[in-house]
């Protein structure tokens, strides 16, 4: 069956080298607010392996005229003998940025010239996020990436950031804002603008003939107070209490934790921590759909995509509402393309428990060292 993606290669300076063709698998999974990837089965005796195994290479995929991933090749791997041999790459997408750069107490300094304890800033969603990118992913570091304008749009954020990394510091507060991020190559180069989640048109359901299959779960949130612990010792450390009364109001419940932040004793990153752990354990819904594309319906640049908003009918009194994550999108040869959307937070999957749990660990260590 016809490859549906356009997959095209370039070097790392982003001239182009050449368009990949004759995959066998081309495995595509665009995210929200987190890096997709991008995995490709070709043959050995493919023309194009070379400039694949060149240092540095990168690709982008399109799918219906619209690029859903650009990275750079970070895993490679084949399989023999010659005659049947294939090769695989993995792309990591460029929203990798967020991740792999650190947000600098001073970023306009050397090393020698961090004066300050935190780089705090407070405004729009946006703005707030433009800002440090800007600071230390283009002016510090150099790379090539161009911030887009800011428009004020999101709801009123504060960040504080020492050597952390800047995705670790911006999320969920971003999204919780109610805003989407995106990096996608364009030109020489890449581009980090922002969008806002819209509500798809038609409401999804069996119904219509559009959804062939489902998997919903829940989860009630995990807490709706708490205290977090600052720097101190004994009865002289410092502590700030935080709730969600509107929460609570809503499932008539109340549990407590506790937010350590004894790397600091700046108020505004007490705040910050307290929004972040409210957003973590807050209420998750997830919901797993496999769709039939009908002339009406389809997933694609003007249709369905990642970021919008689903209605999903489950039964004439009830009705899910929430933003489609990822979507993975997978073709072969043989059984041709097969999309799977997500929506939500899946909640029952021990895979996913694991990695918000390794996480939550990591981020607190780095807490930890980077006051040290």
């Amino acid at each position: 069956m016809k490859n549906p993606f356009k997959l095209t290669i370039y070097d790392q300076a982003f001239n182009r080298t050449g368009w990949l063709g004759d995959a066998i698998e081309v495995h595509a999974t665009p995210r929200f607010n987190h890096a997709g990837s991008l995995e490709i089965t070709v043959s050995t005796a493919n023309a194009k392996l070379g400039l694949l195994n060149t240092s540095g290479a990168r690709l982008t995929c399109e799918y219906e005229g619209e690029q859903i991933i650009s990275g750079p090749v970070r895993i490679r791997g084949g399989h023999g003998p010659h005659l049947q041999g294939t090769v695989s790459v993995t792309v990591e997408d460029d929203f990798r940025l967020l991740n792999n750069t650190l947000g600098w107490p001073v970023p306009t300094a050397g090393l020698g010239g961090q004066s300050v304890e935190y780089y705090t800033v407070t405004g729009p969603a946006e703005a707030v996020l433009k800002d440090i990118v800007q600071k230390n992913i283009v002016t510090r570091l150099g790379r090539p990436l161009t911030v887009a304008p800011s428009l004020g749009r999101g709801a009123t954020i504060t960040a504080s950031i020492r050597f952390h990394p800047i995705y670790d510091r911006l999320f969920p507060a971003v999204e919780a804002a109610g805003l989407g991020v995106t990096i996608k190559q364009s030109g020489a180069g890449l581009v980090l603008d922002v969008f806002e989640p819209s509500l798809y048109k038609q409401e999804l359901s069996e119904a219509s003939g559009v959804v062939t299959e489902w998997d919903w779960s829940n989860e009630a949130p995990q807490a709706t107070r708490g205290v977090i612990g600052g720097k101190g010792e004994g009865v002289l450390r410092a502590f700030q209490a935080f709730n969600a009364a509107s929460r609570e109001a809503e499932w008539g419940d109340v549990i407590e934790v506790f937010r350590d932040a004894r790397d600091t004793e700046d108020g505004d990153v007490y705040s910050q921590r307290a929004a972040e752990t409210l957003a973590e354990t807050s209420e998750k819904s997830g919901l797993s759909l496999t769709l039939s594309e009908t002339k009406e319906f389809r997933y694609g640049r003007n249709g369905l995509k990642v970021g919008n908003i689903i209605p999903f009918r489950v039964g004439p009194s009830l009705l899910i509402t929430d933003l489609l994550r990822e979507a993975q999108l997978s073709w072969t040869r043989d059984k041709g393309l097969n999309i799977t959307p997500q929506v939500g937070d899946i909640t029952d999957s021990a895979d996913l428990i694991f990695a918000r749990a390794i996480k939550r660990n990591s981020q607190d260590i780095r807490d930890f060292r980077s006051s040290r």
